[in-house]
């Protein structure tokens, strides 16, 4: 898995075509980690772009992919 620096922000667009309805959803988030001792569970980027995406799809949207800025990296294909 790709290594993100610490507040990386990741966007997606998903859209939405039903018969007479058309529409989009944009969404993006970033994760900032602060040390701590002893050492917190680490928060995966992966796990919440796959939970958003399942989400927007159970509302009829098609699957959320999430790209992150430093190499143009897809999040979750």
């Amino acid at each position: 898995m790709a290594v993100f620096t610490d507040g990386t922000t990741f966007r997606s667009t998903a859209d939405f075509d039903s018969v007479g309805e058309r529409g989009y959803v944009q969404i993006s988030f970033s994760i900032a980690h602060t040390p701590l001792y002893p050492v917190p569970p680490e928060v995966n980027p992966v796990d919440i772009a796959n939970a958003i995406s399942a989400v927007i799809q159970a509302a009829g949207y098609r699957r959320a992919v999430f790209s992150g800025p430093q190499v143009e990296a897809v999040l979750n294909p």
